[in-house]
């Protein structure tokens, strides 16, 4: 298995965190704790045209 990277800020501390992610699995939604202040994000993972990178969406999970 083959992952990539991205970066993305975090909705609590806006601090850039990096996110692992298996190019082929799109279309997902899972949680993630901050790699700084250690709150859970909901990551949001949509694809996108063929050859481009998902796109990410952080949110707060009490959102």
């Amino acid at each position: 298995m083959f992952l990539e990277s991205t970066t993305a800020s975090c909705p609590y501390c806006g601090e850039f965190i990096e996110l692992l992610f298996e190019p082929l699995d799109t279309d997902q939604h899972y949680y993630e704790d901050c790699q700084v202040c250690c709150q859970p994000i909901l990551i949001k993972l949509t694809s996108r045209s063929e050859g481009e990178l998902p796109l990410f969406r952080c949110f707060r999970a009490d959102e």
